[in-house]
């Protein structure tokens, strides 16, 4: 597989990004086609997720969006303005955990993965066609990239040990070697993300990694195609919000 080969342009028209991102991955991003919108900064949560957007907002349909109460002015005249839906999350974030995980939840066409004695009430309410897996790792969305309903990569054992008893393919990858401001080291879900059905993105290069040749093999097998956004070290940004209008 070439990495950076557009296979076709299905990208989204937006995304929320930490302005944390690589300057670089974000003119690429831009180059695109894509607006970039940045997060907001929640200083109720710890210095280096604050401006993580996997941790302040989810997408729990299409179109249909839940927000931490804090994060909502921020992002409510964007969301209009797109003609997307917007919705206030009941639950406000702080500093420790497991009070910051209440929206740090994977949910795409078939599932809904997250440790959900955690999950903020109103996400929860909007689950109802999901299957439900619940796991332990309450930063589900961090240390867990998503490929598609089927497909994931995590250094997470427990994680892992959960989507495959569903059925899903898994591929482990060795934990760190991922940058993360004000923490020892960072994950996957964080700084890599899909930006199509058919492109992951990598805030960083991902020739950076370790199993780099193991990730651009089961993305292959997944017709998958890696865009590394800039030629820096890999780097957590948490993860980017795919806006489609």
């Amino acid at each position: 597989m070439t990495t950076n080969k557009i296979l076709k342009n299905n990208f989204p028209n937006a995304v929320i990004v930490s302005d944390d991102i690589y300057p670089k991955s974000e003119a690429k991003l831009k180059n695109l086609g894509i607006e970039v919108f940045y997060s907001f900064n929640n200083k109720r949560v710890m210095k280096g997720l604050s401006k993580h957007p996997d941790m302040q907002l989810v997408c729990v349909e299409n179109k249909k969006y839940v927000c931490a109460p804090e994060c909502y002015n921020h992002y409510k005249d964007y969301f209009k303005k797109l003609r997307l839906e917007l919705v206030c999350g009941n639950t406000y974030l702080s500093s420790n955990y497991p009070a910051d995980i209440a929206y740090n939840i994977i949910v795409n066409g078939k599932y809904a993965i997250h440790n959900f004695k955690h999950t903020d009430s109103v996400v929860k309410s909007c689950l109802k066609s999901k299957e439900l897996i619940n796991v332990a790792q309450g930063y589900t969305h961090c240390c867990v990239c998503c490929l598609s309903d089927n497909c994931y990569i995590t250094a997470d054992m427990g994680v892992k040990a959960a989507l495959e008893k569903a059925g899903c393919d898994v591929l482990t990858i060795d934990s760190g070697h991922i940058l993360l401001p004000e923490f020892d080291v960072g994950f996957i879900g964080g700084s890599a993300f899909m930006i199509s059905e058919s492109h992951l993105a990598v805030n960083g290069n991902i020739n950076y990694h370790p199993d780099a040749e193991k990730i651009k093999t089961f993305c292959e097998m997944h017709n998958i195609n890696i865009i590394s956004l800039s030629d820096n070290p890999i780097m957590d940004i948490g993860s980017c919000v795919p806006l489609y209008y």
